[in-house]
């Protein structure tokens, strides 16, 4: 997600607020300032449901659906839980990051359905990945998947790794930037694995899961960094590699972070 600088230093002032954010105020601004952006070719809407664990985008119908309590008790228990580890950061600012994670990983997850529907990739295989993904996750079958296979499916990895990226660019402090570091090299290490000399991808796996019968081929087209990122095929070389990739902006020469940036 490339944001404009001036976005950003609005996000940045939310996160700094002397008190805990949580509420419909705060995730309406959020949502607001993403969509005065401009950034996706389509508003993003929202609606409140008691029935939500905490938010979750739905990709097929546009809607940003979310229980702000729910979100609240979340962050929170996160929260305590960096802070039993780091005793010497500031509550409130911890809480706060934890809700920007829940809040701007969801806001994340539309850049897949702008792929599926309005094309926004440059890349074909991306937007035909995804215009098949968005449909078929949107249901019952799909929870359950997620349940057992959580960050190593392809869409739930990439999202994640756009969020610490962002997170980490935002530059919040140094605590934070090691957060959002480690949460990115977590979700980089999910997924790719070397099986009977192949290397098998998130993204063909996602696909097997959800049972979508489609090839997803190795197209050298896309750089090595996007292709990391959205767990598409890449070489055994690329896979030998790819550690140098686990870490926000240190891929090859940097490209990874640049590859972020120009999206």
């Amino acid at each position: 997600m490339q944001l404009k600088q001036q976005t950003r230093e609005n996000l940045k002032k939310i996160f700094a607020n002397e008190g805990k954010i949580g509420g419909k105020a705060e995730i309406q601004k959020i949502v607001d300032i993403i969509n005065e952006d401009g950034v996706y070719p389509e508003m993003i809407r929202t609606y409140s449901d008691s029935n939500c664990k905490n938010i979750e985008a739905n990709l097929k119908t546009g809607l940003l659906i979310y229980n702000s309590r729910g979100i609240f008790e979340t962050a929170y228990n996160q929260a305590k839980e960096t802070c039993r580890k780091e005793p010497n950061i500031d509550f409130c600012l911890c809480f706060n990051w934890h809700y920007y994670v829940l809040v701007i990983r969801e806001l994340m997850r539309f850049e897949q359905r702008m792929n599926a529907y309005y094309g926004m990739s440059k890349y074909h295989s991306i937007n035909a990945v995804y215009h098949r993904l968005v449909s078929a996750r949107e249901n019952l079958y799909r929870m359950l998947i997620n349940e057992e296979y959580g960050p190593e499916l392809a869409y739930n990895r990439s999202v994640n790794l756009k969020t610490y990226e962002l997170l980490a660019e935002l530059d919040m402090g140094s605590v934070y930037t090691k957060l959002a570091n480690e949460g990115y090299k977590t979700n980089a290490s999910q997924g790719y694995r070397l099986s009977w000399n192949k290397v098998k991808d998130p993204m063909n796996d996602t696909l097997k899961h959800l049972c979508i019968f489609m090839n997803v081929p190795l197209d050298e087209s896309i750089p090595f960094e996007e292709r990391f990122v959205e767990g598409l095929p890449i070489t055994r070389e690329e896979y030998q590699n790819k550690s140098d990739h686990n870490t926000p902006g240190n891929g090859q020469k940097g490209a990874l972070k640049k590859t972020l940036k120009n999206r």
